[in-house]
């Protein structure tokens, strides 16, 4: 049981942290957007790709 609280403790971590990257990353797209730089649709699509829960989480990916 206290292993399962650790795992709820520490996913519950990673969501906040992905919260936080989420907003920064919002808050530098709108800043270039606001200074007049283009941000690629490319680029903009792989930022949304990443931010996707469990994209990039190894250890969602490990077998």
């Amino acid at each position: 049981m206290e292993s399962n609280a650790q795992q709820a403790e520490t996913d519950d971590q990673i969501e906040q942290l992905r919260g936080l990257l989420l907003a920064d990353i919002h808050t530098m797209i709108n800043f270039a957007l606001e200074s007049g730089i283009p941000i690629p649709k490319e680029l903009r699509s792989e930022i949304s790709q990443l931010l996707e829960p469990g994209v990039n989480n190894k250890r969602e990916q490990q077998p």
